[in-house]
């Protein structure tokens, strides 16, 4: 399943579950032997501190839950999974940025290093596939 997929199915499942007001946040992804495992969380549009965490895979089966919004950080969730060999798959502009302002704001106290390594490699392989694509004006 590509991106593009994933972010469709992810959006189907958030319908189904009578949480089509919500905004997806990021797409993760895992192969285990041929199998793809997709973790993803999203926001609502009208509340901000109301989160879900959804877990699907392959179209065949998907859970639900809702996250306090207390309970939610990046070091313990998104650099954790990255630790775990998940890959991002999705990450919308806004999440993004905050994850990049909340790493910034807690460097100091992070635990999950490793994670956080992974999504320095990810990030410089993007910029790299991008910057293949920029002419320089010197």
């Amino acid at each position: 399943m590509n991106p593009i997929e994933s972010y469709k199915e992810y959006l189907k499942i958030l319908k189904n579950h009578h949480y089509k007001n919500y905004e997806i946040d990021y797409i993760l992804q895992m192969n285990k032997s041929n199998d793809h495992h997709f973790i993803g969380y999203a926001t609502s549009k009208e509340n901000n501190d109301e989160m879900v965490y959804v877990k699907f895979k392959d179209k065949s089966m998907s859970e639900v839950y809702s996250i306090p919004d207390w309970d939610f950080n990046v070091d313990g969730y998104l650099l954790s999974e990255l630790e775990q060999g998940y890959t991002i798959d999705y990450m919308s502009l806004e999440c993004h940025y905050n994850t990049w302002c909340s790493i910034d704001e807690w460097r100091d106290e992070l635990e999950h290093t490793n994670g956080l390594q992974n999504i320095y490699r990810i990030v410089r392989k993007m910029l790299s596939k991008i910057m293949k694509n920029v002419v320089m004006i010197c």
